[in-house]
């Protein structure tokens, strides 16, 4: 996968160079308009229970779906903020490359919170399926960060293969006739490309200089902030849910919350991907602290 130098050195250029890609999509985004329906990127697509829903949820499924991840990659990316004002002790380059990651990271929590305003103005807010909502997990999330800053790198590096897979995917399907959701993901995978490297390398390098007891405790951070990463998929999924089918029955929003987990963890094609990524790079490294968490690839 790379030296760590090599890696770092991917975040080395001048932040202008690093951002000059986004002028493409600052061009175009006014001339791009909102996606129209794919089933392929439509929640429970596939499955047989889609045939029931009207042409109408079938919409609200697809462009709730576009928010959901929105929301979640502006949630990660803003505890990303919060982690870095937690690391002290960085060499030089790795402190240049970390600077850099996070200033393109508070750019695309710019970009994602402008597309959701310019889709639906600040209406998006009221129907906000994270970002406004669920104050208590994300409370915890910055507990794990303020003791274990460590512990966002190795979730968050999964997030951004699925990140780069999703928009890939998109873009690929969607060709001519991509909107201005696939334009903001294709600039988003761009900078992402660079950064999973560098979680993998900040993690290797933290692992280095600790005893097996600090990296038991490591471990455990790493596991909590995994577990409320699933939180964050399926409380937001069921306010999707309820939001679209608010006469449904609780058992019914219920059975369809698990559905939708379902079908986004398993049939929607960028998540295996993701999952066949990231073993790549698990099978790269040789610390024991990995071996641990394999089970994010299973």
């Amino acid at each position: 996968m790379g030296s760590a130098s090599s890696i770092f050195k991917q975040l080395s250029q001048s932040r202008d160079a690093r951002f000059a890609h986004w002028s493409e999509h600052d061009a175009l985004s006014s001339t791009l308009g909102i996606e129209k329906r794919d089933d392929a990127f439509t929640p429970l697509s596939g499955m047989k229970i889609f045939n029931s829903f009207t042409e109408s949820e079938k919409d609200s499924l697809f462009h709730g779906f576009n928010q959901l991840n929105a929301e979640i990659i502006i949630n990660l990316e803003q505890l990303l903020l919060y982690a870095d004002h937690r690391i002290q002790k960085l060499d030089d380059s790795a402190r240049s490359a970390l600077d850099q990651f996070i200033a393109e990271e508070l750019l695309h929590i710019k970009k994602f919170r402008e597309h959701l305003k310019w889709k639906d103005g600040n209406s998006w807010r009221d129907r906000s399926l994270l970002i406004f909502q669920d104050s208590h997990i994300r409370k915890f999330y910055c507990l794990i960060i303020r003791f274990q800053p460590f512990s966002i790198f190795l979730p968050a590096a999964k997030s951004e293969i699925y990140s780069i897979q999703y928009a890939n995917f998109l873009n690929k399907n969607k060709g001519a006739n991509a909107g201005r959701w696939a334009s903001l993901l294709r600039h988003h995978a761009i900078d992402e490309a660079a950064h999973i490297g560098v979680d993998f390398e900040l993690l290797k390098s933290r692992l280095q200089e600790l005893n097996p007891f600090q990296v038991l405790a490591l471990s455990l951070a790493t596991l909590g902030f995994f577990f409320c990463t699933q939180l964050i998929l399926i409380k937001p999924a069921y306010r999707l849910i309820r939001q679209i089918f608010p006469k449904a029955s609780f058992i019914k929003k219920l059975r369809l919350t698990v559905q939708f987990t379902y079908w986004t963890l398993s049939l929607f094609a960028p998540y295996p991907e993701t999952r066949k990524i990231l073993r790549l790079y698990f099978k790269s490294q040789k610390h024991g602290f990995f071996y641990c968490f394999r089970f994010m690839y299973w």
